[in-house]
């Protein structure tokens, strides 16, 4: 049988009903923050291990354990 994909600890799916929810909160912030001549700008969801450990140096060290199935080339 196969393995059903599980998403990466610390994340989650959002249902429709959730998304409707999130997608008007996120829209009303979107026009406020134009209304004041803000822009969007759009960032990395995850980071490489390279970038964190080089961010956070020792204290990365907890996290390149945590982060090392997720590294990107």
């Amino acid at each position: 049988m196969a393995n059903k994909p599980s998403i990466p600890k610390g994340t989650r799916d959002f249902g429709p009903e959730e998304m409707a929810k999130r997608n008007y909160i996120f829209d009303t912030i979107r026009q406020v923050y134009a209304l004041y001549g803000f822009q969007q700008i759009e960032t990395p969801a995850m980071e490489t291990l390279h970038t964190l450990m080089g961010k956070y140096g020792e204290e990365g060290d907890s996290c390149s354990s945590r982060f090392s199935i997720l590294e990107i080339i």
